[in-house]
């Protein structure tokens, strides 16, 4: 009986950009409602960038022949 290769399980939540998203359905709107309180979007959007680009770069050192899963924060009592 052969066993399954490792999986690594990625957790994450949703990135403040990802948020603000969801909640005023365009990055326009976003911009307009964060401009409004005197704050900047591309802040949020540098951050998201860099989160991005991290997990990526996690995600590719993990063993080509690994089983591996991405789960929201959120999903995770589903997994």
């Amino acid at each position: 009986m052969g066993s399954l290769p490792p999986r690594a399980v990625f957790v994450t939540r949703e990135t403040d950009f990802d948020l603000l998203l969801t909640r005023h359905a365009t990055r326009e709107q976003a911009r307009f409602f964060l401009e409004r309180r005197g704050q900047s979007l591309e802040i949020l959007e540098t951050q998201h960038k860099a989160f991005t680009e991290t997990l990526e770069k996690v995600r590719a050192i993990v063993p080509p022949d690994w089983r591996h899963a991405h789960v929201s924060r959120g999903d995770l009592d589903r997994f």
